[in-house]
């Protein structure tokens, strides 16, 4: 058997050095590490494996990264990924909810940034008259 590079499909998770990424490895480590586990490959980018990871009780460990606030779902994924992201999605909105993991200060997500005074620059206006004429 060859080893292939895997990263688990639609999630984003927190780097090792900081604490949610520490417990998330931990999680995933307890989830996997030692046992049988089946991969579900989903998609492939770059040459890597998107999988989704169940345990032996056929539990989907993404999930369980996903409602214990240790990973968020992706933004604008593929149309054919919707079913999973979809379900991904419902376990997130519950750990926000319930101030979970990442989710214990309340919504991290850039699209609040506007509350802390964050704005995004505006557009350049458009050249009037037509840019064509001299």
């Amino acid at each position: 058997a060859q080893a292939v590079e895997c990263r688990l499909a639609h999630l984003i998770v927190d780097e090792p050095s900081s604490e949610d990424g520490e417990e998330a490895a931990l999680l995933l480590g307890d989830a996997a590490w030692g046992k049988t586990v089946v991969a579900r490959v989903e998609d492939r980018a770059s040459g890597v494996l998107l999988v989704t990871l169940f345990d032996a009780a056929q539990s989907c460990v993404n999930e369980k990264l996903v409602a214990a606030g240790l990973a968020r779902v992706e933004k604008g994924v593929a149309r054919r990924a919707e079913p999973l992201v979809a379900a991904l999605r419902e376990h997130e909105a519950a750990a926000k909810k319930g101030h979970v993991g990442m989710w214990r200060y309340g919504d991290i997500e850039e699209d609040d940034a506007h509350e802390f005074g964050f704005r995004r620059p505006a557009p350049a206006p458009a050249p009037k008259g037509n840019p064509w004429k001299k």
